[in-house]
């Protein structure tokens, strides 16, 4: 595949010094050194960790509960809702 590339100079210089000892061309000395970069960096790196939501409350509480889309919307619609109810309306309760 074909691309341009923007090299420090010093890099280029020592790339191209590289080719000519090896009797290879520019690309293949890049594309060696790319390869080999890339293939240090995932075995360093590891598995990556799962990523974790922080939640925030009172301490020792835990993990926050596993709640069903269902009962997050009627959540959501109380919310909504209650500045619109009066203090003595109970939930369920005709206005």
């Amino acid at each position: 595949m074909r691309t341009t590339l923007t090299i420090a100079d010093e890099l280029l210089i020592e790339a191209k010094r590289i080719a000519a000892e090896r009797r290879c061309s520019v690309s293949e000395v890049v594309n060696s050194a790319l390869r080999t970069a890339l293939k240090r960096e995932a075995t360093q790196e590891g598995p990556r960790a799962l990523f974790e939501m922080p939640t925030y409350g009172r301490k020792g509480r835990g993990k926050a509960q596993a709640i069903s889309p269902a009962e997050m919307a009627t959540l959501g619609e109380e919310d909504d809702l209650a500045p619109y109810r009066s203090s003595k309306t109970t939930k369920g309760s005709p206005e």
